[in-house]
């Protein structure tokens, strides 16, 4: 499934192309909605400012919804190419805390552990981290 949107505020339209195979998971409509709602919120402030790559992006967005709006969608699952790609690293800047009250700055910590998204550079950063 694509969701193509258009970075513009002029364009208020959302396109979802659904594989057939997926209309038959329970949720799946209200999922991808939910997804790409936050991804459109976070990204300028997130995804743009710390230049997050795509699998970051996704894992930052699969956090959000996971821990702070499972109320909304308590079956929400990441999809398998998320959940193989992702840096999971990620995971213990972003939780429920931080989400509420500073996900910049825990989005910060996380930059300055990986450095510029190599696995060997944040394992050099790692002394840094407060």
């Amino acid at each position: 499934m694509d969701v193509i949107h258009q970075d513009s505020p002029k364009v208020g339209k959302i396109t979802i192309l659904a594989n057939p195979d997926k209309t038959l998971q329970p949720g799946w409509l209200e999922t991808t909605i939910l997804h790409k709602i936050v991804n459109i919120g976070i990204q300028e402030n997130i995804i743009k400012k710390y230049k997050l790559g795509q699998w970051q992006k996704e894992r930052v967005i699969d956090l959000i919804i996971m821990l702070y709006l499972k109320g909304i969608v308590p079956y929400y699952k990441p999809n398998d190419l998320n959940k193989k790609n992702a840096d999971k690293r990620i995971d213990y800047f972003v939780n429920y805390d931080s989400i509420v009250q500073d996900l910049p700055l825990a989005i910060e910590k996380y930059k300055l552990l990986v450095g510029n998204n190599s696995k060997e550079e944040g394992k050099k950063n790692e002394s840094k981290i407060i």
